[in-house]
C-alpha cells in the first residue's frame, strides 16, 4: 500500500511537470532570461536564507520549553532546517523533512526522540496557523468562504486540550513548560520568517518581469503554501509549485514566465538543500573519490 501511494504521488508530480512544459515557449524563455534582473535574484537568495534562520529561531523558542537547561545554537537549528530540505528533495513526501529534524534534534538531546517529535510537530502547527491567518487576511486569487475562519478555532482548542493530549507520555500542548515571553517570541519569529519568504518570492517574480504588488504577493505565497500542506512532493515539486503555475497567469504572467519563476523557487530549495547535503556528507567523512570502484583485472579505476 505504501509503495502504491508513493508511486501515485510521483505520477501526480510528473503530470504537473508535463502540463507545465507543454505550455513552455523557448523564445519567450530566452527573452525573459536575457532581461532577467540578476540583482533581484541575488536578493531573493539572501532573503530566503534569512527566512530559514528566523524559522529556526521560532523552533528554538519551542525547544526551550522542553529543555530549559540545554542550549542549542540557533545556527545549528538553521542547519537542521536546510538539511531537512535536502532529504525532502528526493523522498516523495514532505513528512521526510520533518523526520530528519526529529532525528537531528534527538541526537542533541540524548536521544529523546519523543520530545523532539513534539517540538517539530508544534513548530509545524505554529507555522501552519500563522500561514492560515496570513491567507485569511491577505488578497488572494482564490475564492474563500467563512469556513476558513474555523482556523481560529485551533487556538482555543489547543488551550482547552493542553492537559489531555499525550504523546509517548508527554503532554503535547503543555504551555506551562514555556515562559509567556518565549511563546510571544516564537510567534514573532514565525511572522517575520514567513514574510521574509514572501519577500524572497516577490523578488523572484521581479527577476522574471512579473509585476505583482507586494501585498498581492503575500496572498499568492500564502495560498500556495496552504496548498503545499498536502504532503505530495518529489524532487522539490508539489502542489505548492502547481499552485504558483495556476495563479501567476491571473496577474498577467505568461505560462513561460510562471514556469521560470517556479523553477527559481524550486532552485532555492536545491541551493540550500544540496549545499547542506554536501557539507553533511563531508562532515561524516564521505568524499567523492569514494565513488571510484577499483577494477582488479586491469588495475585501473572506473569513475
Amino acid at each position: 500500500m505504501k509503495i502504491f501511494i508513493a508511486v501515485a504521488k510521483i505520477v501526480v508530480i510528473i503530470a504537473i511537470l508535463a502540463w507545465a512544459f507543454l505550455k513552455f515557449d523557448l523564445d519567450t524563455a530566452r527573452r525573459t532570461i536575457q532581461s532577467a534582473d540578476l540583482y533581484s535574484a541575488v536578493i531573493a537568495i539572501a532573503v530566503c536564507g534569512l527566512a530559514y534562520y528566523f524559522t529556526a529561531l521560532r523552533w528554538g523558542m519551542i525547544i526551550r520549553g522542553f529543555w530549559p537547561a540545554q542550549k542549542i545554537s540557533s545556527f545549528k537549528l538553521f542547519w537542521f532546517n536546510i538539511l531537512s530540505a535536502f532529504y525532502g528533495l528526493f523522498i516523495p513526501t514532505s513528512v521526510a523533512a520533518e523526520a530528519v529534524r526529529v532525528i537531528k534534534l534527538g541526537k542533541e538531546t540524548k536521544k529523546d526522540y519523543s520530545r523532539s517529535t513534539i517540538t517539530v510537530a508544534l513548530d509545524r502547527i505554529l507555522g501552519m496557523i500563522i500561514w492560515g491567518l496570513i491567507f485569511l487576511f491577505s488578497p488572494s486569487p482564490i475564492k474563500r468562504n467563512n469556513a476558513w475562519f474555523l482556523l481560529f478555532a485551533v487556538i482555543p482548542l489547543l488551550y482547552l486540550f493542553r492537559n489531555k493530549l499525550n504523546l509517548w507520555g508527554h503532554k503535547v500542548f503543555d504551555f506551562s513548560r514555556h515562559h509567556p515571553a518565549d511563546i510571544v517570541k516564537s510567534v514573532i519569529f514565525s511572522v517575520v520568517g514567513q514574510f521574509l519568504f514572501v519577500a524572497s518570492y516577490f523578488f523572484i517574480f521581479r527577476c522574471f518581469g512579473i509585476t505583482i504588488p507586494l501585498v498581492e504577493s503575500v496572498g499568492i505565497v500564502a495560498t500556495a503554501t496552504m496548498a503545499g500542506i498536502v504532503p505530495i512532493s518529489w524532487l522539490g515539486v508539489g502542489l505548492r509549485e502547481a499552485s504558483y503555475l495556476g495563479m501567476l497567469p491571473m496577474y498577467g504572467a505568461s505560462a513561460t514566465q510562471s514556469l521560470l519563476a517556479v523553477s527559481f523557487i524550486v532552485f532555492l530549495t536545491y541551493f540550500f538543500g544540496i549545499a547542506a547535503g554536501i557539507l553533511e556528507l563531508a562532515h561524516t567523512g564521505w568524499h567523492i573519490s569514494k565513488l571510484r570502484i577499483p577494477l582488479k583485472e586491469t588495475g585501473t579505476t572506473n569513475e
